[in-house]
């Protein structure tokens, strides 16, 4: 990844580790700061990111997840098991009606699926919900873990002189060992002619020990409203705020390089909130545009509560376009002295699940190949 796609992830995990609505006023302007008090506040919103991924990291879905996997330098040791659990599954419940109905449906998947690790098969019983009992790892003796769908329905819509289904909603959660690890409660409403878009959309994701919340709104055919929530309860608690123009609603032919007009946010953590508009349609209207174009189509303000720190734009430096802060004293700096630092202690922190990133170790086990299927079977969905 070059420096400038990698300032790009930076600023999006910076503007958004994601969730609210609207701006926080409520506290009131900071005092008066110096430029090295805001390279402060700064660093130590970074330390408070690296922070919260520790604690996901060390949470109770994460650690589920590895030893389910038994994740290990970025091989999937458990993969031979995981493929039996699931082609036996697949045997039991047939999957393969989702493809060929191009639906879910809880009348005809409802039902309690039983792992039995001396048949190595599973049984279904009767029941109205979907529950499937298993064990957590490959040497757990007994079926300590719980998924269940609650609750699911879907709506009909004509695309293309094709029905296909989307869901209206949606209760599932994972227990392990009496405790909740995972919960998903989703809620929407689609237009009602046309190509069917969310026009009102609340999804609420339980990953322990972090809660997740997006919600969705269409504010007219061309404007849609994005609330998003991360980490929420803690001292890691990070909001995002978007609204998102479009050029027309024809949301079957929507190019987004040509038909977004532009984007407007406002990002939230701790005492540090950056605010700003990109200006899309100049910008994708323009061919291979320089640096200086890329800049006058943005407009990114970093502040402290309500006490303006600096301006984020990019510049050249050698071959790279790397993006700087540039400080209310007039000075400026690259932003990576932040995301380096941060970015290296991410990668050693995660190295003993997932080895070393630039090999991409986990994408050759089980995680690339059963994605590729969801993918497969999503893409069905829709045909």
């Amino acid at each position: 990844m070059n420096k400038f796609k990698f300032s790009i992830v930076c600023l999006v995990f910076l503007l958004g580790s994601i969730l609210s609505c609207t701006k926080d006023n409520s506290k009131p302007d900071a005092s008066s700061t110096t430029v090295a008090e805001d390279k402060q506040k700064i660093g130590a919103t970074f330390d408070n990111s690296l922070n919260c991924a520790m604690q996901i990291r060390d949470g109770a879905f994460f650690q589920a997840f590895v030893k389910f996997l038994d994740l290990q330098n970025g091989d999937v040791l458990s993969e031979n098991w995981i493929d039996n659990l699931s082609t036996e599954l697949d045997n039991v419940a047939n999957l393969n009606w989702i493809d060929e109905n191009s639906r879910f449906s809880m009348n005809y998947f409802g039902g309690n699926y039983e792992w039995n690790k001396s048949a190595q098969s599973w049984t279904k019983t009767t029941n109205s919900q979907v529950i499937v009992n298993f064990p957590s790892e490959e040497t757990q003796q007994s079926n300590n873990c719980t998924f269940k769908i609650t609750d699911y329905s879907d709506a009909p819509f004509l695309v293309d002189n094709e029905t296909i289904y989307l869901p209206t909603s949606v209760q599932a959660n994972l227990i392990k060992t009496n405790s909740e690890i995972f919960n998903l409660n989703m809620a929407c409403t689609y237009n009602s002619s046309g190509f069917p878009v969310p026009v009102d959309a609340t999804i609420t994701i339980g990953l322990n020990p972090f809660t997740y919340t997006f919600k969705i709104k269409r504010l007219t055919t061309t404007q849609f409203e994005i609330n998003a929530g991360i980490f929420s309860g803690s001292d890691c608690s990070t909001t995002l705020y978007s609204k998102i123009s479009l050029a027309n609603d024809d949301y079957e032919n929507l190019d987004l390089e040509q038909d977004l007009n532009n984007i407007q946010f406002n990002y939230k953590k701790g005492d540090i909130n950056i605010s700003g508009t990109w200006d899309a349609k100049t910008y994708n209207s323009l061919y291979d545009p320089t640096t200086d174009q890329l800049n006058s189509t943005l407009n990114f303000v970093v502040n402290y509560n309500s006490q303006k720190i600096g301006d984020l734009r990019f510049k050249d430096v050698g071959s790279e376009r790397e993006l700087f802060i540039y400080y209310k004293d007039g000075t400026s700096e690259n932003t990576s002295l932040y995301y380096d630092p941060f970015y290296s202690d991410f990668k050693a922190m995660c190295k003993p699940y997932f080895g070393d990133f630039n090999k991409k170790s986990v994408s050759k086990y089980f995680l690339n190949r059963k994605i590729i299927n969801l993918k497969s079977k999503i893409s069905g969905w829709f045909k």
